[in-house]
């Protein structure tokens, strides 16, 4: 089964709320279903840039 894919520290919150796949095709070309764009990457940037800076996670996980 595909899942997604990387720490859940720097997933954005809309990751999460994507359906599980069984292909990275699938739901691609659904506008009903949720769907997430470079957004999600500006948010792991955001996330590692914290890091750097304050020396610790923005969340507790």
């Amino acid at each position: 089964m595909y899942k997604e894919a990387g720490t859940l520290d720097y997933m954005a919150p809309e990751v999460l709320y994507c359906p599980t796949k069984k292909t990275p095709d699938e739901f691609k070309h659904d506008p009903n279903s949720p769907h997430y764009h470079t957004s999600a990457d500006a948010w792991a940037v955001g996330v590692f840039a914290y890091e750097l800076i304050v020396g610790a996670s923005p969340f507790k996980v």
